[in-house]
């Protein structure tokens, strides 16, 4: 039974792992994992401060995601708008993108939404072509730094894991 536990659990890591970069919050996968298989095993293998640990990773991935997204429109000379833009065709875009095609189109439509929204958004209130294109631009090294940052975050809950299941 405990060899079955380990297996399960390295396979709910590795779908954590492999769906973070679609826009899946794999964090909690691997959270939730965690916690799950430290209570089966009355906190054995991981201790409370690695749960703790994966706990601040998990919160620091969302809110890194969330706020690098949007400010980095700001950073590349967008307004409130162009933020607001990125913020809200990010959720749209997820929406629309699994409904069309789930798990790989939320990742296309987060990406799209964002980009698209912000230079839409950007252009209403400012009617400034290059303007609206740099705030594009923005939200795109937003959501790719934002995206870079929650993997590595997931990468370092994987390693630790290794650590101490066995």
């Amino acid at each position: 039974m405990h060899i079955i536990s380990i297996v399960i659990y390295y396979f709910l890591a590795f779908v954590g792992l492999v769906l973070t970069p679609f826009a899946v919050p794999g964090t909690y996968v691997i959270l939730g994992a965690s916690i799950f298989f430290s209570i089966i095993y009355k906190f054995d293998p991981f201790p409370w401060y690695i749960l703790l640990i994966f706990l601040v990773l998990t919160v620091a991935g969302e809110v890194v995601e969330f706020f690098l997204g949007v400010f980095t429109v700001k950073k590349y000379g967008g307004s409130k708008w162009g933020m607001i833009g990125t913020f809200v065709g990010g959720i749209l875009g997820a929406l629309i993108g699994s409904a069309i095609l789930p798990v790989l189109g939320t990742a296309i439509g987060v990406f799209v939404g964002a980009i698209v929204l912000a230079i839409i958004a950007e252009y209403i209130y400012t009617q400034k072509e290059d303007v609206s294109m740099k705030a594009g631009w923005g939200a795109f090294v937003g959501r790719v730094g934002a995206l870079t940052f929650k993997y590595m975050c997931i990468s370092a809950m994987v390693i630790i894991s290794v650590f101490y299941v066995r």
